[in-house]
């Protein structure tokens, strides 16, 4: 296959990608609303960090901190949440286009854009554009890491990767993978697989594992500083929570529930990913082939899964199938105008994919109106019927009402998932003490979901909290509950 362009980033080949992109940010625009979800969570933890009020140290939080540092920059330009989540929207599209740039520099314009495109037509990329939950940040990083790769620069490479690892420890296999792959590179001493084709024009040479080993250093050290400052917050709130997680949790789906979907949902993309290797020669395909392989591992072994968790896999899928499927093409021509398009037929599979992912992106908007609603109509009870104070309730939906009320959190406990408790990261006993020291004026829970779900507060609330108002949830399966005191 023929190599890509020198790097230049003035080249307009990404012009090819712009019914994709197209696509993707209409579907992703539905998003950008108050909506319950995990967003709101890291959002309001910007909101914290402007008042001064520290993670890990001063509240639980699951996550590392880049999300939470971005929150608050764009909320101190623009002082809007939805800007918040559109910054998302913004990184999502971007990764397309730095797929497409990562391909390109070794393969043809077409091939490169239908790599970009296949990813951003995803469904699992549609569902997730638009919400603020760490994983798109990491993903842009991860993409823009592996394009200066492509490029020959290691170092700029490792740097962008530990900036993926600092938003999300999801990106960690797809990183582990590259640094694997080019320590095995530089210990063999052989080009094959990771040689790239540098802006120069210079031949295809090895990448200096060192270098990009030294680039993505600051996230480890970054993470020991954090495991020894403040205490062992950081340790107890990010790494033993999510090892303590398991499947026998109350409240939560089956996993391979979660791994079925995906499979389902991605299936053309992921058995036509297996004709990359019959690209194995190309530059950077092994590395795209291990990132692929290695993060759906993984992400499908862990006892807690979420469908986003799999969108580091899904821009690799999307890289091999480009690749793959343009060799066949390319081989085709080779023997005649009818083996080329036998060579075609493949491609037609990937509709399996992306009809039923378009079509399930233009129904979203109505869910969404539907979620909007809820918090709309949660925060107009709570201003309308709830005594002044702050608030404490279920992650979903506690966070977006203080943003949209002005009311504080409750101890500033912004994340209340109820697997911080299950997986003993929290004890109950101690988030109780910590409330009754900021008491609540108004708790908003799903009775049997989330933080309604855990013993200890549900026995706390009744308690506690026995006038209520119960709104039917129309954006889910359950009722919520706006609780006061007496």
């Amino acid at each position: 296959m023929k190599a890509g362009s020198a790097d230049r980033w003035g080249q307009r080949d990404w012009l090819l990608l712009l019914p994709a992109l197209a696509l993707h940010v209409w579907v992703g625009l539905s998003a950008l609303r108050p909506i319950p979800g995990d967003d709101g969570i890291y959002i309001a933890s910007g909101r914290l960090l402007l008042e001064g009020v520290v993670p890990y140290r001063d509240y639980f939080l699951a996550h590392p901190p880049l999300r939470t540092l971005l929150a608050a920059l764009v909320l101190f330009l623009t002082a809007s949440p939805v800007a918040v989540k559109a910054v998302s929207l913004t990184f999502m599209a971007a990764s397309g286009i730095l797929l497409q740039r990562a391909i390109r520099h070794t393969a043809p314009p077409l091939v490169a854009a239908a790599g970009g495109t296949l990813f951003l037509l995803a469904r699992t990329s549609l569902d997730s554009s638009g919400f603020f939950i760490g994983v798109d940040l990491a993903l842009f990083f991860l993409v823009f890491g592996v394009e200066r790769l492509a490029a020959g620069r290691p170092l700029a490479a490792g740097i962008l990767h530990a900036f993926s690892l600092l938003a999300a420890l999801h990106a960690a296999p797809a990183v582990a993978a590259c640094a694997a792959v080019l320590c095995i590179q530089a210990g063999l001493g052989r080009l094959s697989g990771t040689a790239v084709v540098r802006a120069s024009g210079a031949s295809p040479g090895p990448l200096p594992a060192g270098r990009y080993l030294l680039g993505l250093l600051p996230a480890p050290l970054l993470f020991a500083a954090l495991a020894v400052w403040p205490g062992r917050c950081f340790v107890d709130q990010v790494i033993l929570y999510h090892l303590g997680k398991h499947a026998a949790m109350p409240g939560f789906g089956d996993p391979m529930d979660v791994v079925v979907s995906f499979l389902d949902r991605h299936k053309a993309l992921l058995v036509l990913s297996l004709t990359g290797f019959l690209a194995r020669k190309t530059p950077l395909i092994p590395l795209a082939a291990s990132c692929m392989v290695l993060t759906l591992a993984v992400t499908s072994s862990f006892s807690s899964i979420h469908d986003f968790y799999y969108l580091m896999t899904l821009p690799f899928a999307a890289w091999m199938v480009a690749v793959g499927l343009g060799v066949l093409v390319q081989e085709g021509v080779r023997h005649g105008r009818k083996s080329a398009l036998l060579a075609l037929l493949p491609a037609f599979l990937l509709l399996v994919d992306l009809v039923p992912a378009l079509r399930a992106g233009a129904q979203l908007d109505g869910g969404r109106s539907r979620g909007q609603a809820l918090l709309e109509s949660l925060s107009s009870t709570v201003t309308e019927q709830a005594p002044p104070g702050p608030i404490l309730g279920d992650a979903s939906l506690a966070p977006w009402i203080a943003l949209s009320t002005g009311r504080r959190l409750s101890a500033s406990e912004v994340d209340t998932n109820p697997k911080r408790f299950y997986s003993g990261a929290t004890r109950e006993e101690e988030f109780l003490r910590k409330i009754e020291q900021d008491p609540p004026a108004v708790v908003v829970v799903a009775p049997g979901h989330g933080l309604g779900s855990v013993p200890a507060v549900r026995e706390w609330l009744r308690s506690r909290y026995p006038s209520r108002v119960t709104l039917e949830n129309a954006a889910a399966e359950s009722k919520i509950q706006v609780r006061t005191a007496p």
